[in-house]
């Protein structure tokens, strides 16, 4: 997930935990993020961007 978005493990953590990113935690050291809710939140911030830009 951090390769796909070129975060940090760190900063993808951050985002689950501001709730910018939906995430199951399977167990202490799984964390499972689906595909489906890192396109909406990618989606979400552009729409944002767009906003802010005009």
């Amino acid at each position: 997930m951090a390769v796909l978005l070129g975060l940090s493990t760190r900063n993808v953590y951050y985002l689950i935990d501001k709730g910018l990113l939906k995430a199951s935690h399977l167990s202490t050291r799984i964390t499972l993020i689906k595909r489906k809710d890192i396109d909406v939140m990618l989606d979400d911030n552009h729409e944002k961007r767009k906003r802010k830009s005009s």
